[in-house]
């Protein structure tokens, strides 16, 4: 499925790049540890994903990437003037697995009520949208309510090739609802139906490239 996820993604960031205004991208990957992809890059600046980048891995480190990008992101926004800061930001959770290798904040040590707590804050004092996809994941809107992301901000698929496509132009069409203001608070809403993807090619949008695109 790499390239159905690599494809999806460079689709969504060739949509946004088009969409009207300004914007941000912050992108950490997971797998047995985060990896920091993008962080505060001008969207219309970012290089396609590829596979030197984006490779599947066997264990989850979620909250340990959530946790960085709560603490970056928003460091990096209370640094910034005022007349300058993003006027809303949105956390897309993207995963096909439960939480189960993180190390600063782990099951163990408390590290999803911890998580839970962080997201509560973002979402209440400074209006974050947080979204939680999940591929296969049995019972996504209560695991997501772990994280205090409530069932209308989830949606859920088959980790399958029309389901990926389904996703990352669902994702594409809330993102591009936020960065409107006009977004509804369902995340369903913006849910793209098989139809609508059914002979879409991402062949375009995916890339053998092993090219460094880090910025």
């Amino acid at each position: 499925m790499e390239d159905d996820v690599i494809g999806g993604f460079n689709r969504l960031l060739d949509d946004q790049k088009k969409a009207e205004g300004e914007a941000d991208l912050t992108l950490i990957l997971f797998d047995s540890k985060y990896h920091v992809v993008h962080q505060k890059s001008n969207i219309k600046s970012v290089g396609p994903l590829t596979k030197n980048v984006y490779y599947t891995g066997g264990s989850t480190s979620m909250n340990d990437a959530i946790m960085h990008a709560i603490k970056t992101v928003g460091n990096e926004i209370a640094s910034t003037p005022e007349n300058e800061r993003p006027h809303q930001v949105v956390m897309i959770i993207h995963t096909d697995g439960h939480e189960n290798s993180s190390v600063e904040f782990s099951n163990s040590t408390g590290g999803t009520s911890k998580v839970q707590r962080a997201i509560a804050t973002q979402k209440e004092k400074y209006d974050w949208k947080v979204i939680m996809l999940g591929a296969d994941i049995e019972n996504l809107s209560g695991y997501a309510a772990q994280y205090d992301i409530d069932p209308h901000s989830t949606l859920s698929f088959s980790n399958t090739s029309i389901d990926n496509r389904r996703m990352f132009r669902s994702a594409s069409n809330i993102i591009g609802a936020v960065r409107s203001a006009s977004y509804s608070g369902v995340a369903s809403d913006y849910l793209v139906g098989e139809d609508e993807v059914t002979g879409m090619d991402n062949t375009n949008f995916s890339t053998s490239d092993h090219s460094d695109n880090t910025e």
